[in-house]
């Protein structure tokens, strides 16, 4: 599961507990997440804390907002949960959340950003100052680096990190900006550094330890898109930061050796552990951007240019040419005005004039971030400030007071839209003026990526899309709908997502799709595609014009989109062991209810090498599910239910649809056999109904019966109990008399929850029996020595064995009754089970007392006329699923023996009391 700013994803399928949590948490920021034993607590920045029970997806505990605000993060030390939030840091438990520290105690604008134990006590770090409050004995809090000083270990403020803390050991690493220091047990500090390369900022905000090895996510604060996994050595106290991916947080995998790394921009990865640890210094790798005349490819300290469109003529080579400059800057935008080309750098700003092969700087550019062309000018956004605007003709640009704080940027029909980092949209519309765009609901304030089609908004949300309708003469966004590109693929992963006028493109890496979100029938639908082949880097992909230019590594790929061809396919479907017969031609039957759709075609280029889309309409409710799949691949359809179903497969333009019926599917349509098949099925359904009809008559006349003796069978046993308690008071033995009457509370409360059940385990009633009898005991201890004893052979399971309750009661009663006293003698009273069969067993209640010349009391016949009634019931009850006989009287040793013999349950019948209590 993993935390994101538009709620909780990656949640395994057919989890209705982790999907409950998803919908709960439903579209708020989360930050962090953090799970013990069965428990799972979410941070968000806006809703508080959220604990649930992960087996049920239940809340246990919501801490909201005007309690835990603005949550960083979670912290597990030593078995104790901290969270830290915007005004403190808090110990949390189910029940509680107790604040270890006030954020009042810092100065004004500091806030706690994360929380570590050292020497035994408690430490802050804060942020934006380089703070690290440390906790007293007396309670009080003291500034970590005067209390050092105190002790003559003095340290540069820069070794006191303060965006993030990790335990390893006995050390705690310190992660900061550029940046990170280790800190022993000792209190002696050692102090990593990053190179600074073009006033970049590198954020060190996650540290963990896998395999003995320390490593760190990394991302560049200037730059969205770059970023690095950091691999800690105590021998290299510098780096020289290589550019990669931008990550936030990384989690060793507990499947395997390999550690999953969330990135800003591009998902979640699994990385495997490399099983060599190499420190080389890494270059920045050859990055590709595009202008509408010119290929722009640029490393750590080149750049180069190559026209687009090769020269026509000799007399133009002249003049354009490829041609490669050393500037010593990274490049991060470039635009073309009049065909010349400017180059935002993480220093300078410059400019190529291909007329001239000169490459030339204009002024600094290092705090820029977005540079967009619009009415001939360039226009800039500070990450943290203002936009400016710049005309080639100016020395500088020139600030327009309009508020920046941009994290991602687009131009559409010459206005540029603009995300505010937890502000929300705004416009800079064709005159140039800035509008802030209101919303009918509230938006996803931070997130990284939208696009813009047919003047409406597509917004990032987590994994899926918020479509806004815009009004650009009222500035205002109005809601629409939702959808998931990626779950719609299928398989296939979608790097990329750009947008022209009229539909959203869609870049897989083998793939470029060209797709309409607007369509009323289908969420998603597939307008144009383009096959790009297998490539090894699947690099980023650049929108010019009509055009499209992707980074492939070594070399560039340039493509556009082409008119649809009309490729001869047909649909397979495929089903598992399903033999050829003299019917298959005519009608076919799927009893797993899964279906493989497969594509065949004489050309390879066009059928395998295609999107197809899958539809599956049912017929009564109009219920559609769409999906794709390429050529050359599989698309499986499964757990096909009851009902009439339209499935159909196409590449935009040629269809073949098939009828499917519950879970047959008819290859053709031949009237004989349905007519066969119908009439059967209406022969069945009557012949079944009326038997189903006289069952179910036969079972409501056996439940009477049993409820009859049930009620007839309750007064029988209160009557003896409620006997034994008068006989003790009347013989002044108040001791044993309340003694007696609690054990009769937990037998009633026992015969209570028995009674309740058509079916109960032997156990049970074993257990009822061996307090019965203890009660007797003591009623009658006085009187006559009552030996009473249980042989139970190994091979029977009594967790696993079903009886009817209270079936053993009455038959212990009566050896008691007229055994036990009735005898002169010490009179036993055993029960005895044996396992027959795997499917059978005997419980025999063997009793030496009974006198065989003595005639059998009426109170006697009672008892087993009970038993036998009650068996008798639930035979009829439940025929062919339980079975069971009953027999009394003397055996050759003159016992008198009363034996029950019971089948076991068939497995469809125990089912039913799977979940019941034991």
């Amino acid at each position: 599961m993993v935390a994101t700013d538009g709620g909780l994803y990656y949640t395994p399928k057919k989890q209705k507990n982790l999907d409950k949590i998803v919908t709960r948490v439903g579209n708020d920021q989360c930050w962090d997440l953090h799970i013990s034993g069965n428990t799972l607590s979410v941070a968000t920045y806006n809703n508080g804390l959220f604990i649930f029970d992960v087996s049920t997806g239940n809340i246990i505990q919501h801490y909201k907002k005007n309690q835990l605000n603005k949550i960083r993060r979670l912290r597990e030390i030593g078995g104790t949960l901290y969270c830290i939030a915007q005004n403190g840091v808090y110990e949390i438990t189910v029940k509680k959340a107790i604040r270890r520290f006030n954020s009042n105690l810092l100065p004004k604008s500091n806030i706690p950003m994360d929380v570590f134990f050292w020497q035994n006590k408690m430490h802050i770090l804060n942020y934006p100052q380089r703070l690290i409050m440390q906790q007293q004995e007396d309670g009080k809090w003291e500034n970590l680096q005067n209390v050092m000083i105190g002790k003559n270990q003095r340290y540069p403020t820069e070794y006191f990190c303060n965006l993030t803390s990790f335990q390893s050991g006995s050390d705690v690493f310190l992660g900061g900006v550029n940046c990170y220091t280790v800190l022993n047990e000792h209190g002696e500090m050692r102090h990593y550094t990053l190179k600074k390369q073009f006033n970049e900022a590198w954020a060190f905000w996650d540290f963990q330890s896998h395999n003995n090895i320390v490593y760190a996510a990394v991302s560049n604060s200037n730059d969205f898109n770059d970023g690095f996994m950091h691999i800690h050595s105590a021998d290299i106290f510098e780096y020289n930061p290589p550019h990669q991916q931008p990550l936030w947080s990384i989690t060793p995998s507990k499947f395997r050796d390999a550690m999953w790394a969330c990135s800003e921009t591009d998902g979640v990865h699994l990385i495997i552990q490399p099983n060599k640890i190499l420190h080389k210094q890494t270059e920045l790798l050859t990055q590709v951007k595009a202008t509408q005349g010119f290929i722009v490819r640029h490393g750590i300290n080149y750049v180069s240019f190559e026209p687009r469109n090769p020269p026509a003529n000799e007399a133009q080579k002249t003049t354009t040419h490829s041609q490669v400059f050393y500037p010593e800057d990274r490049i991060r935008e470039v635009a073309e005005i009049n065909g010349e080309v400017f180059l935002m750098g993480a220093k300078k700003m410059w400019k190529y004039n291909p007329k001239t092969a000169e490459f030339t700087s204009l002024f600094n550019a290092f705090l820029y971030q977005w540079l967009i062309e619009k009415n001939g000018l360039l226009w800039f956004f500070e990450p943290y400030g203002s936009v400016y605007t710049y005309n080639t003709l100016d020395k500088s640009p020139i600030c327009t007071n309009y508020i920046a704080k941009a994290d991602c940027v687009r131009k559409y029909e010459n206005n540029i839209y603009y995300h505010q980092m937890g502000i929300g949209f705004a416009v800079i519309d064709e005159k140039g003026i800035y509008h802030p765009l209101t919303s009918n609901t509230k938006i996803n304030q931070y997130t990284l990526s939208f696009e813009v089609v047919q003047n409406h908004l597509i917004i990032q949300n987590g994994n899926q899309n918020d479509v806004y309708k815009i009004n650009i003469l009222k500035h205002s966004l109005t809601f629409l709908k939702k959808i998931n590109i990626s779950d719609v693929v299928r398989d296939m992963q979608v790097l990329q997502i750009e947008s022209s006028k009229q539909f959203l493109i869609a870049y897989t890496g083998k793939y470029l799709l060209e797709l309409d979100i607007f369509n009323n029938k289908q969420p998603v639908k597939i307008m144009r595609q383009l096959y790009l082949g297998n490539w090894r880097s699947q690099g980023t992909i650049i929108k010019v014009g009509d055009q499209f230019v992707i980074d492939r590594g070594s070399s560039v790929q340039a493509v556009s989109f082409q008119a649809n061809s009309k490729p001869n396919f047909a649909v397979q479907y495929s089903y598992t062991n399903e033999p050829e017969s003299f019917f298959r031609p005519y009608f076919s039957v799927n009893t797993e209810k899964n279906f493989k759709i497969t594509v065949t075609g004489t050309n390879y280029f066009n059928a395998l090498r295609s999107i197809y889309g899958v539809e599956l309409t049912n017929v009564y409710s109009q219920k559609k599910q769409h999906g794709f799949f390429a050529g050359d691949a599989f698309y499986w359809i499964n757990g096909i239910g009851s009902g009439k179903f339209n499935l159909s497969v196409s590449n935009a333009e040629s269809w073949r649809s098939h009828f499917i019926i519950g879970t047959t599917e008819y290859y053709r349509d031949f009237p004989f056999w349905l007519s066969v098949f119908s009439l059967l099925t209406l022969l069945f359904w009557v012949f079944y109904n009326q038997t189903k009809q006289q069952e179910s008559l036969q079972k409501r006349i056996a439940t009477l019966q049993l409820q009859t003796l049930q009620s007839n069978f309750n007064p029988h046993f209160i009557y003896n109990s409620m006997s034994l308690i008068q006989s003790l008071i009347i013989g002044s033995e108040s001791k044993k008399a309340i003694d007696v009457t609690a054990r009769l509370a937990k037998l009633n409360r026992l015969f209570l929850s028995n009674s309740k059940k058509e079916l109960i385990y032997l156990k049970e009633e074993l257990d009822f029996i061996k307090e019965y009898v203890a009660m007797e005991k003591l009623r009658f201890e006085s009187d006559t020595n009552f030996p009473f004893q249980i042989k139970l052979s190994s091979k029977v399971k009594v967790s696993e064995w079903l009886i009817p309750p209270l079936i053993l009661q009455p038959i212990v009663e009566n050896a008691i009754k007229h055994g036990v006293l009735a005898s002169k003698q010490i009179s036993e009273i055993t029960i005895n089970i044996q396992l027959l069969s795997p499917e059978i067993i005997t419980i025999e209640v063997i009793n030496n007392g009974v006198s065989s010349a003595k005639k059998r009391s009426q109170g006697m016949g009672m008892g087993n006329t009970l038993v036998s009634d009650r068996l008798a019931v639930f035979n009829e009850l439940y025929p062919n699923q339980f079975h069971a006989t009953f027999k009394y009287g003397y055996n050759k040793t003159r016992q008198y023996v009363a034996s029950i013999r019971i089948e076991k349950l068939q497995m469809a019948y125990k089912s039913t009391f799977a979940n019941w209590p034991i």
